[in-house]
């Protein structure tokens, strides 16, 4: 019987419509970097930068060789679950560079 209502339930659901937006992995990128984080770029000896609202900016391709050896379920978050991916403004021009972290 529950199976049922569950199956009934599931038919209600509208079908998900799915809008892919094209990204090139040479691309820009932000985070909000953890301290965690931070530490293993800093233990890497890669200087990164972080805007006053605390958002690093990197090449996807970069953010993937630096952390993505260090990021595994389970394991500590070394930045925000949340990117933002970077586009050209209406001039085409990208944002500004960042100030340095020490």
């Amino acid at each position: 019987m529950k199976s049922d209502k569950r199956q009934r339930a599931r038919r209600k659901v509208p079908p998900v419509v799915r809008h892919f937006v094209e990204f090139n992995v040479n691309d820009h990128v932000q985070v909000k970097l953890t301290d965690e984080g931070r530490g293993v770029l800093r233990g890497a000896r890669w200087p990164f930068t972080e805007d006053a609202d605390g958002w690093a900016r990197f090449q996807m391709w970069e953010l993937m060789q630096l952390l993505g050896p260090h990021i595994s379920m389970g394991f500590s978050l070394l930045f925000e679950t949340t990117v933002r991916i970077e586009t050209p403004n209406a001039a085409g021009q990208t944002p500004a560079a960042h100030k340095e972290t020490p």
